[in-house]
């Protein structure tokens, strides 16, 4: 919602804890970050069993690479809400971020146990894994819960993708799992364009072209920041000979990257800083 349809409400006096929600994602898109943190923190003062307001208050810390600061809002939010699974994944989330790997298996451990049909958890697991170097225990983590729920797109674009950044070979057993894995994850859930990236990435290491250039242009076409895709197209049209895009998508990656930089440090520019006082 715009920031002008929202200023006579802010400015009436005493607005409530939807309508502060509202102004603080105004602030944050048109970055004023401090405005938006401390309208986000009178919303939770105002509601603190609103399970929203700290998840956003989570989202703008991560964004600012301000993770201590959410980890605490989050914590808070906790003390209120112990059996909302989205707050132990979000400060999971957190945790991953600071490399406080034994706190954020727990909290995402802590997720699952509460709400098991999130199969974000899962990969909030299997991040954290990748995270630590330690694929084994990723790949451990989603096959156990594949084991419960055999047909989860996520999970089997999770398995699809560890198995190839263990380096599985054409041929085996790995691979063959992890292309089975990739084609159902596709077929289950279509739009979901990193499960299309792995599978073109498992095309190519079979030679099969073709069929990774049409599985990154689909990738593309659902998120077209999408920079492996791009890349693998790349490899893709040049293994075909089919090397006239070339020159363009090249431009398009290195405008991707440049962009991914920028957005990076934009991150860095605005960090948030804990309060010495409690709010009055």
């Amino acid at each position: 919602m715009p920031l002008a349809t929202l200023q006579p409400l802010l400015q009436a006096g005493n607005p409530d804890a939807g309508t502060l929600e509202l102004a603080a994602t105004a602030y944050e898109d048109s970055n004023d970050t401090p405005l938006a943190v401390a309208t986000l923190r009178q919303a939770i003062l105002l509601d603190p069993q609103n399970v929203n307001l700290y998840l956003d208050f989570a989202n703008i810390s991560s964004a600012h690479d301000s993770f201590q600061v959410g980890v605490n809002v989050v914590s808070d939010g906790i003390g209120q809400l112990p059996k909302a699974a989205p707050l132990y994944l979000a400060r999971g989330v957190l945790y991953v971020q600071m490399a406080d790997y034994d706190k954020a298996e727990a909290d995402f451990e802590t997720a699952h146990e509460l709400d098991p049909r999130q199969s974000l958890s899962s990969a909030a697991q299997g991040l954290l894994a990748v995270q630590k170097d330690d694929l084994d225990r990723a790949l451990a983590t989603v096959q156990a819960r594949l084991a419960r729920k055999p047909n989860d797109a996520l999970l089997l674009y999770l398995q699809a993708d560890f198995l190839s950044q263990k380096g599985v070979e054409p041929g085996a057993p790995g691979f063959q799992l992890a292309m089975r894995s990739a084609k159902q994850a596709v077929s289950l859930q279509p739009a979901l364009s990193g499960a299309r990236t792995a599978l073109a990435k498992l095309y190519l290491q079979a030679g099969n072209y073709p069929e990774a250039v049409e599985q990154c242009r689909e990738a593309l076409d659902r998120d077209p920041k999408d920079q492996t895709a791009l890349y693998h197209l790349i490899q893709g049209l040049r293994k075909t000979g089919n090397k006239s895009e070339i020159p363009d998508l090249l431009k398009r990656l290195a405008q991707l990257r440049k962009q991914a930089a920028q957005e990076q440090r934009e991150r860095s520019h605005y960090k948030l800083v804990e309060e010495d006082t409690e709010p009055e």
